[in-house]
């Protein structure tokens, strides 16, 4: 570097990296994927269920928490499904195509309906304070995750738009 030269990184070691970090976060996203789907099939209703039978005089509620529950949970889904589009256009070299705007607000969108789901259920939640503290958790951690995609959709934007710009110039 003395001299000024500068000798450019070899692409091919960042290639082999990006693909073994996309194929980890594709095996996570699959696992975490099993366990919602899980606990949206099963784990809720019969959560509900359970409720229902040893507190009966709060078995009134089971339903509304039980859609509120899943609507929550098929949010999240959504988010993963998105995550696993978003990672196979990283994996293709394709991410910064104006098509994964849409990935990241459906994204957005989907995060944002899982926390109002989760703040919603605060208000029908009968049980311990813990439990309602745990939901509120939830449900700030949703809103916040929303917050969040909507800064990277704006770093996106601008980011697609200078490499439309770059692929112009070249």
């Amino acid at each position: 570097m003395i001299d000024g030269s500068y000798e450019c990184p070899s692409p091919v070691g960042e290639v082999v990296m990006r693909r073994g970090v996309v194929i980890i976060l594709k095996v996570l996203v699959v696992s975490v994927l099993a366990g919602m789907l899980g606990a949206l099939f099963w784990g809720l209703p019969w959560l509900s269920g359970e409720m229902a039978r040893d507190l009966p005089e709060l078995a009134h509620l089971r339903l509304p928490l039980l859609v509120l529950g899943e609507v929550a949970l098929l949010g999240g889904i959504v988010v993963l499904a998105c995550l696993w589009q978003l990672l196979t256009r990283v994996s293709e070299g394709r991410i910064f195509d104006p098509a994964s705007l849409r990935w990241v607000a459906a994204m957005s969108t989907a995060s944002a309906v899982a926390g109002v789901a989760c703040v919603a259920a605060e208000f029908w939640i009968p049980g311990p304070p813990l439990l309602g503290l745990g939901v509120l958790v939830v449900a700030l951690l949703c809103l916040g995750l929303t917050l969040v995609l909507v800064v990277m959709r704006g770093l996106l934007v601008q980011a697609t738009s200078f490499r439309a710009e770059l692929d112009q110039v070249i």
